[in-house]
């Protein structure tokens, strides 16, 4: 099933993103960590923020089964472990709240932040991997009590635990394959120099979850699939049949313009890409 993502009017309040998603034809949409976080940085509270979401869905007939948990900050302070229960707290406030609104599925960057001074980079990458499996145990034991299934999103960051395939096995693994499902994000896998299609063939049997999005090859710049030519989108969605995927594939892309017009442009033409990227997956 193919989602939109609230990122492309990242600009709007939540509420307001899911109104105009929906006033273009949307009704399959993953709410992001974007809008809210957009308007917490000028000072609105984040109650508000989710209050006028549950108000505007009641209003609306939404497929909004799918979102993103926050990141930047909040999960880079998890990597500390006396600041992790802290972080903890603030993901069970999103969780209950995603739950109440139907969410069951939620994408979760792995927690990481810079190395010591004195660490070497086999130390490092030993500490944010055995930190984050500590974290996603932890984090686990809520999502289950609130029915949301997470999905272990691969890392923009090169040199970052969790830029590789084998990483988000090894994680998978340790904390246990029922418990985690992977969200492979395309833009993330192309400026690390993989094709999603390869990246996906590693990690088939894990990943139901999919952030379709499209770049130069070196920045992370959330553009429509099919835009820049980088991704070769024929023999992802070849690999996806192949492995018969029946997760989610959620547009996650971005208006680089604070223009409502610009993004409705952009709006009608992932409308376009959803039916396009319907009939591929048939």
């Amino acid at each position: 099933m193919i989602y939109i993502s609230t990122m492309l009017y990242m600009f709007l309040r939540p509420s307001q993103a899911l109104q105009r998603l929906y006033n273009h034809g949307f009704t399959n949409i993953e709410l992001s960590y974007d809008n809210f976080n957009y308007f917490i940085k000028r000072g609105e509270k984040l109650d508000t923020l989710m209050d006028e979401v549950v108000e505007v869905i009641q209003t609306l007939t939404l497929n909004m089964n799918v979102a993103h948990l926050p990141y930047g900050e909040e999960i880079r302070l998890a990597i500390e472990l006396d600041r992790m229960p802290n972080i903890i707290k603030i993901f069970d406030v999103w969780l209950k709240f995603y739950s109440e609104i139907g969410v069951n599925s939620a994408a979760i960057h792995i927690p990481f932040n810079n190395p010591y001074i004195d660490e070497s980079s086999i130390e490092y990458l030993t500490r944010i991997r055995d930190r984050a499996i500590v974290f996603f145990e932890k984090i686990y034991r809520y999502a289950e009590d609130y029915g949301v299934r997470l999905s272990i999103e691969n890392r923009l960051e090169r040199g970052v635990y969790g830029y590789l395939p084998n990483d988000l096995l090894y994680l998978i693994d340790n904390i246990g394959s029922n418990k985690f499902g992977i969200c492979l994000d395309t833009g993330h896998a192309i400026v690390n120099s993989f094709q999603p299609s390869e990246f996906y063939n590693k990690l088939a049997k894990y990943v139901n979850l999919i952030h379709a999005h499209d770049n130069d090859g070196y920045k992370d710049l959330h553009l429509p699939p099919l835009s820049t030519g980088t991704i070769h989108w024929s023999e992802f969605f070849e690999a996806l049949k192949m492995n018969n995927f029946k997760g989610k594939i959620v547009l996650e892309v971005a208006c680089h313009k604070e223009s409502v017009t610009n993004c409705d442009n952009i709006a009608k033409l992932l409308k376009l890409t959803a039916k396009y990227f319907e009939e591929l997956l048939k």
